[in-house]
């Protein structure tokens, strides 16, 4: 007897729902946590970094796109079917590297904060190291972002707007705070989910 796996149509569409499901909640959520964090920044320029960090602003903000970043890893990958694989590989890692940054500043950065002062805080963030934290993630999902965007854009599974924001979204990406990459990035998710329906 020959054993036959055919995956039957509604399963395939209850899989692409769900997932896509999973990337407008995730990007909205990015989305929100970036914003959070932004306004949060802006309205206490004049404080220390360290204070701004331990605000509940910017926890918050974190913990947000930390939820995001793991909904859209989980979900982008059955939402871009048809995508260069390695492209979708490249953003799935590098928004595991954003989680990781965001987790760290909601968690480990708030404790150190609450012990150095603000000279010895200040030191640590200003030096070489915070930058190099920050390299895998600027790499990858401007490799990432940018190959889906024109995969997306030569294969047509993509709008050429929705590519063109997306592929802005990597190269913001490169500025080491995650939150202009998140920003741009995940309304393209959003969008790019939402014209996902029915496919």
């Amino acid at each position: 007897m020959v054993s036959q796996n055919v995956s039957h149509p509604a399963v395939g569409s209850a899989e692409h729902s769900s997932a896509r499901a999973m990337v407008m909640v995730g990007s909205v959520l990015a989305l929100l946590g970036a914003i959070t964090v932004f306004g949060w920044s802006f309205l206490n320029w004049d404080d220390s970094p360290r204070e701004v960090i331990t605000g509940p602003g910017e926890i918050v903000g974190c913990i947000l796109a930390t939820a995001g970043s793991i909904l859209l890893i989980l979900g982008l990958p059955r939402v871009l079917v048809g995508v260069a694989a390695w492209a979708i590989a490249a953003s799935v890692i590098g928004l595991a590297f954003v989680l990781v940054d965001t987790w760290y500043h909601a968690t480990v950065a708030v404790a150190l904060a609450n012990e150095l002062n603000d000279a010895t805080f200040d030191a640590i963030y200003e030096s070489g190291w915070v930058f190099l934290f920050s390299l895998p993630k600027m790499l990858l999902c401007l490799m990432g972002f940018v190959g889906v965007a024109v995969s997306g854009w030569r294969t047509g599974l993509i709008s050429r707007p929705l590519c063109v924001l997306l592929a802005v979204g990597g190269v913001v990406s490169l500025v080491p705070p995650f939150m202009p990459g998140v920003l741009v990035s995940s309304i393209a998710f959003l969008l790019i989910a939402h014209a996902s329906r029915g496919r």
